[in-house]
């Protein structure tokens, strides 16, 4: 007998459904399922809070804008959507980990 295929729906995996030992928390499983039952529903995923804003040991900033071509901003937007980020978000985390060798 074959097992069942594997469902994936915007990186939430919704069947076969994932078992508690898979998480590291019962706070992360609930979470997992309470995502679950959303999508079954036909609701929105929940809202994400905000982090807090980081702040520098200066407590200055400087920013910097970048232009993408459409096609790169449509795959920046595409993987930020996956990892529940906005785009500008994605981006500033990709300049900070290529700026910082990580």
């Amino acid at each position: 007998m074959s097992e069942a295929p594997l469902i994936v729906r915007g990186g939430l995996q919704v069947f076969p459904l994932r078992r508690r030992e898979e998480f590291e928390s019962s706070d992360a499983f609930f979470d997992y399922i309470e995502e679950v039952n959303r999508y079954n529903n036909g609701l929105p995923p929940r809202k994400r809070a905000r982090a807090p804003a980081a702040s520098s040991a200066k407590g200055e900033y400087r920013q910097v804008g970048v232009k993408l071509d459409p096609d790169d901003y449509e795959r920046l937007a595409a993987a930020a959507k996956e990892h529940g980020v906005s785009a500008t978000t994605l981006a500033r985390i990709l300049v900070v980990a290529a700026v910082r060798g990580d």
